[in-house]
């Protein structure tokens, strides 16, 4: 019986205060769900829109809710194009993806578009955090009962509003209830944020969108140095949202003389130290209240958008929750030309000179937490999604069936799909190869043929390839069967042997920490000698000395890149390559006596009896879907062969989030309790001239356009860290593992290198040995070639690890 297609999640949230709610609703989902994470491929099961918090809890993002967060009608008229693209390119992820299960959060103009376009892909959504429609434009509510399948409302009054319409709709509770906590006392918030405990704090909100700080920075600054001149005893504090730039806030005021104090972290605290707060209406004016913060709010913007917007809100007797919520005006509302510096400074002296306004403010507001119900609401919200995700939810038929004939952009978008199923059973190192023709078959597969063909590929190849993955499953028992029955045998050396391998194919680091080991294991005073096989190298010979303790001895090309890149990296070690590791071991035996032997990718080769096994795993390529062997799936071995190792070596885990570490950890012990499990990263340490071999810091990458390829394992990796030394990726090229470059290949890179306007061109050490070749390298001329040098560290669990390696 197949099994069913695992449940993926859509979350999309176009605002701050909805990456806040989307992030706290995403953990509660992996609380009580862990197989919801992010894994790195089209196979994700938490993605959509939303900001830093939801990338936090490991949900990949189509786009940035930076990129969609814009208010008034102009505005959004001058990021139109940006928005319709990414409302494209969401709606195309959605085809191919099919989520279970869409949560739209807040955000009404984008996500009930959104909403009409899912429904008819038969995408079940529910809606958290209701549009105000009860308050503006109420025709919206036939729309929202058309295609929204549940509202979760966060008000009290919404629901009966939501019911009188007939809707599906659950009162959840405030989010803001759950978060709204300071972490620190008063008086260790003040000394914490440097402010005289002695004077009045003002806080200064001017909002979280670049527009409405535009619009509100100004008018604050005047206000604030009136109420400075009138009441010098007070103070400043301007905490910056994490969605505007903090240095482009400070670069607009060095000119104003105030103390004031600027702060981009600890939000609930440093509201709590605050007296008055001047507040952009949003978000910010509820979690205000909730403290019990007195405050002005304020709310502009370009007066074309708000003549606009006045033809469709009518009757509005508040603009701030706090007000909307109490039912009256407790806090005084400053609206468009009322937002002024004089305005502002009369309001808030009014709280400062009048203490009885000021408690009676303060006592007011802090009934806004009993009119929002009880905290839980994000565990209310959970509780929902479960729900609709049980249910049966059936998608339209035209998304999930191949009709032909199709034309134009359904072509189109029918071929990326055969393209993306038909790639993605390979092993991965081809995979990142065929990049460059994937991306080509989406522009040129889309008329109808073309999709037609690929579809017959797919279904015809699918077939075969599961033939031979199961006769390669069967080989590889045959062969366990005849070690254990010893009839094959594995024969050991008068030294001690250390397997590092892997169980699937790709660049899982396993030549990087044998350096480290044998790095490691020669600091003991251990004499140590690598064994590899020599992965195409071209000398025909049974063994091969690569080093013996003086540096390389053959070029790259005879012996293979890893082992000559080992025997580069450190000269000391001796390095030999031979497909029959036994043999190799009793000729280098005869010459010298060994005390370690350390096998380069060993966990297959079981000739030489070994005393340990350690296997390295990729976190970020390591739980997915497809776990077939070859050439189905990318795994050399079963997973469950894991158990012949004694070390599980996990490497970049600093991409990994708690709850899949959790998950991966898990496993392994399922798999084997008494293995040892440590993590391992890589850490940049210097670009190096490829040609001059002088050396240069990490910091020459920031802000250089940069070109960078890579024939290795995973590609993506290496791209991750280049943009993680902020170096401006303007364009990356990846080859197969092991790529041989042709004199062609350099004239194609160069070519790219001139189109996308490079500074420099930059690559890994493994691709530098293979580029050695004379007229491979003398190709490149004057171009700034670099090569970035990488080290593999083990970052959590060394001590562990260092007395694994001395257990005799």
């Amino acid at each position: 019986m197949a099994k069913d297609k695992p449940k993926s999640l859509l979350i999309v949230a176009g605002e701050a205060s909805g990456d806040l709610y989307g992030a706290a609703l995403i953990q509660e989902i992996l609380k009580r769900e862990p197989s919801f994470h992010y894994c790195g491929h089209s196979s994700d099961q938490l993605w959509g829109i939303g900001g830093d918090a939801m990338k936090a809890t490991g949900m990949k993002l189509v786009a940035h809710s930076s990129e969609l967060a814009v208010t008034g009608l102009l505005e959004v008229f001058f990021k139109l194009r940006k928005i319709l693209f990414i409302f494209t390119l969401l709606l195309k992820k959605v085809s191919l993806q099919k989520p279970s299960l869409a949560i739209l959060i807040d955000y009404p103009d984008f996500n009930l578009r959104l909403a009409k376009k899912l429904r008819q892909k038969g995408v079940p959504i529910l809606y958290y955090i209701s549009p105000q429609v009860w308050a503006w434009r109420k025709r919206r509510v036939h729309f929202i009962r058309k295609w929204i399948s549940k509202m979760l409302v966060v008000f009290p009054f919404e629901v009966s509003f939501y019911q009188n319409f007939g809707m599906a709709v659950d009162f959840v509770g405030h989010p803001l209830l759950d978060h709204v906590h300071p972490g620190m006392e008063r008086s260790e918030a003040q000394k914490y944020f440097g402010l005289n405990p002695q004077k009045k704090t003002i806080g200064l909100l001017p909002g979280s969108r670049k527009n409405e700080v535009g619009y509100l920075l100004d008018p604050m600054m005047d206000a604030a140095l009136r109420i400075y001149q009138e009441a010098p005893e007070t103070q400043f504090l301007l905490p910056v949202a994490p969605t505007v730039s903090l240095e482009d806030v400070q670069r607009s005021l060095k000119d104003v003389s105030l103390p004031i104090q600027y702060v981009q972290e600890k939000f609930y605290d440093a509201l709590n130290v605050c007296d008055v707060v001047v507040c952009c209406s949003g978000t910010a004016t509820l979690e205000t209240a909730l403290l019990g913060k007195p405050m002005v709010i304020l709310y502009k913007l370009n007066w074309v958008s708000y003549l606009l917007g006045r033809l469709w809100i009518h009757n509005i007797q508040f603009f701030g929750m706090p007000n909307i919520i109490l039912g009256k005006k407790v806090v005084p509302e400053l609206l468009q030309s009322q937002v002024t510096g004089d305005n502002i400074a009369k309001e808030v002296l009014a709280y400062l000179h009048s203490p009885e306004l000021y408690q009676k403010t303060s006592q007011e507001l802090l009934q806004v937490r009993q009119k929002l119900g009880e905290s839980g609401a994000t565990q209310r919200a959970a509780d929902e999604v479960f729900e609709l995700l049980n249910k049966t939810t059936t998608f339209n038929s035209l998304q999930t069936r191949y009709r032909f004939p199709l034309r134009g952009n359904r072509a189109r978008a029918r071929a990326r799909s055969f393209v993306t199923a038909f790639l993605r059973p390979c092993p991965l190192a081809l995979r990142d190869g065929l990049q460059g023709i994937k991306r080509s078959c989406f522009i040129r597969f889309s008329s109808l043929p073309y999709s037609q063909i690929l579809y017959v590929l797919h279904k015809v190849c699918t077939p075969l390839l599961w033939g031979a993955s199961l006769l390669y499953l069967l080989g590889i028992k045959l062969r366990q069967s005849l070690y254990h029955l010893g009839i094959f045998k594995s024969r050991s050396v008068p030294a001690k042997v250390i397997s590092i391998g892997n169980i699937t194919m790709g660049g899982t680091g396993k030549t990087p920490l044998t350096m480290y080991v044998s790095q490691e294991l020669a600091k003991q005073g251990k004499k140590v000698v690598i064994l590899s096989r020599g992965y195409k190298r071209r000398r025909k010979t049974k063994w091969d000395c690569v080093s013996d303790g003086m540096g390389p001895k053959l070029s790259p090309q005879e012996v293979g890149d890893e082992p000559w890149l080992m025997a580069s990296k450190h000269p000391q070690i001796p390095v030999y390559v031979g497909s029959n590791r036994y043999q190799v071991a009793q000729e280098v035996m005869r010459q010298s006596p060994v005390d370690i032997f350390l096998l380069d990718d060993g966990f297959q080769h079981r000739k030489l009896k070994r005393d340990a096994d350690i296997v390295t795993i990729d976190v970020t390529r390591w739980f997915q879907k497809n776990k077939a062997l070859l050439p189905l799936g990318f795994f050399r071995e079963p997973v469950s062969h894991l158990k012949r190792a004694q070390c599980f070596v996990l490497v970049r885990t600093d991409h990994l989030e708690p709850f899949e570490k959790e998950g991966i950890l898990k496993t392994l012990y399922h798999i084997h309790p008494q293995a040892l499990v440590v993590e391992a990263n890589y850490q940049p340490r210097c670009l190096q001239h490829i040609v001059s071999k002088q050396i240069y810091p990490l910091g020459e990458l920031s802000e250089k356009k940069v070109f960078a390829f890579a024939g290795i394992g995973n590609p993506s990796s290496f791209q991750r860290v280049l943009k993680d030394l902020n170096a401006d990726l303007v364009l990356f090229k990846p080859y197969l593992d092991h790529w041989r470059y042709s004199v062609k290949d350099v004239d194609q890179i160069l070519k790219r290198f001139k189109i996308a306007k490079a500074e420099i061109l930059v690559t890994t050490e493994k691709d530098a040995v293979r580029l050695s070749d004379g007229p491979v390298l003398e190709a490149f001329g004057e171009v700034p070639l670099y090569t970035l040098n990488v080290d593999l560290r083990i970052t959590n669990g060394e001590a562990s690890f260092q007395r694994f390696l001395q257990t005799p």
